[in-house]
């Protein structure tokens, strides 16, 4: 069973999750991405919030995902979006699928 979320929803959701670092405006690139995502491949997304906390993270600069993850992976975005899914957001910020 599905139920429509607007962009409102779905940022009130992510960013009201007290395990989300997320802030509203990378939350609102996060639903851009799914909504992106349903229409390419036609699959429908489901706001699974844990799914989602699991799933992407939010970083302030490619050196904080660095700190979690290595340098293995880049140290830049352009190397970091080699290695999984990432959304920019503004400035530096960007959201990328765990790896």
């Amino acid at each position: 069973m599905y139920t429509n979320v607007t962009e409102w929803d779905f940022v009130n959701a992510i960013c009201r999750d007290d395990y989300n670092n997320m802030p509203a405006q990378a939350a609102r690139h996060l639903f851009e991405y799914f909504e992106e995502y349903e229409e390419a491949t036609g699959e429908r997304v489901q706001l699974d919030i844990v799914a989602i906390r699991c799933e992407f993270n939010f970083y302030e600069c490619p050196a904080d995902f660095v700190r979690d993850y290595g340098e293995e992976y880049g140290t830049t975005c352009a190397e970091i979006s080699d290695e999984t899914t990432l959304i920019a957001c503004d400035g530096e910020t960007f959201i990328c699928a765990a790896l």
